[in-house]
């Protein structure tokens, strides 16, 4: 018997003994295409001037984030970090220093410190009189004296403080959105995009403060970060300027601008024009170049 009819009576007996078919085995697929990152690819910081967040206007990029509500910032563990180097003051007089630069840094808890200057901000509203007493009196049903803010629970109480005791349209709420990381972003990617294309490249400094300014129409409220480039060569420290209505309702300007640059290695002094060019479209009047 040849081979074939072997085959055709093995399989007719498979099929009268009443056994299944043998399913011929199935063909495994090709794997997949692996994506391999291509070294040397552009950054997006290569594109300088022509990546979109230059095109808009920071003053737009900031608005936007800025007519979001409370809690769609992270406002509550955001001001915890900003507030040791949050300033107030009013028509030029101090009426909070930095909580770190103070005897009060030692005497009370930090959380009593909010608690005054949440009060010192309400005070200034100018819709509802008896909101600092309001505060001042809730402020501890919510945030615990003597709870540490780095705990895991205290942003939590601070959130429900937000949404609870402070209005989303009062001044205070307004001003709270400034202290805040996300409404600074724009400016820190601007700087990215201008000096890292140029060849400087930079990493956080020293400090990140944040100071408030009512005045009899308006208030501004200015982030000053310090940066160090790597290697280390200067120190520098930028400013964005953020214009408020007096009512904290509306944000009417934004200005970022270099505050000051340090040469901090003797090699980077004899540099100076080199870095200058860097920061040129940044720098105004107001700039203070230090040497080492």
């Amino acid at each position: 018997m040849s081979r074939s009819s072997e085959e055709d009576s093995s399989s007719e007996e498979s099929t009268s003994s009443g056994s299944p078919p043998v399913e011929a085995p199935k063909a495994t697929p090709p794997p997949s295409p692996v994506k391999i990152a291509v070294v040397g690819a552009p950054s997006p910081f290569a594109q300088g001037a022509n990546h979109p967040a230059l095109r808009v206007p920071l003053v737009e990029q900031i608005r936007q984030r800025f007519e979001r509500p409370m809690s769609g910032l992270q406002i509550h563990t955001d001001f915890l970090r900003f507030f040791p180097g949050t300033s107030l003051s009013e028509d030029g007089q101090v009426l909070w220093s930095k909580f770190r630069d103070t005897p009060k840094y030692h005497e009370h808890s930090k959380e009593y410190g909010m608690r005054e200057y949440f009060s010192l901000l309400a005070e200034r509203d100018t819709d509802d009189p008896l909101l600092a007493s309001w505060v001042k009196r809730k402020f501890f049903e919510y945030i615990p004296e003597g709870k540490s803010a780095e705990g895991a629970q205290t942003p939590i109480h601070f959130q429900r403080l937000l949404r609870d005791v402070i209005p989303e349209t009062s001044a205070i709420a307004g001003v709270l959105k400034c202290i805040n990381q996300a409404i600074a972003a724009p400016a820190a990617m601007i700087l990215r995009l201008k000096l890292m294309p140029r060849g400087l490249n930079f990493k956080d400094g020293r400090f990140w403060d944040c100071d408030v300014h009512f005045f009899d129409e308006k208030v501004l409220v200015t982030h000053s970060k310090c940066e160090e480039s790597f290697p280390k060569a200067i120190e520098f420290i930028w400013s964005m300027e953020m214009e408020l209505t007096r009512d904290g309702k509306e944000m009417t300007r934004a200005e970022l601008r270099i505050a000051s640059i340090k040469f901090v290695n003797p090699a980077a002094e004899q540099m100076k024009d080199k870095y200058r060019k860097m920061f040129e479209d940044l720098i105004t009047p107001k700039t203070v170049e230090l040497t080492a």
